[in-house]
């Protein structure tokens, strides 16, 4: 799961790693998994359709 701390950002588990706050819920493993596949989808095949210059 993916969690944002107000103070140092995001990360995965169930605290934050720096200072241990709960905070706050962002996504869960399926929908962070979703979001991987679409956007290693995006840069693969239409980096141009969306504007992504790609480095070779």
């Amino acid at each position: 799961m993916l969690k944002e701390c107000v103070q140092h950002g995001y990360f995965r588990g169930e605290g934050c790693p720096i200072c241990g706050d709960e905070s706050h819920f962002f996504m869960d493993d399926r929908e962070l998994d979703h979001m991987a596949r679409i956007l290693a989808g995006i840069l693969r095949h239409f980096p141009d359709r969306y504007g992504i210059t790609v480095d070779p």
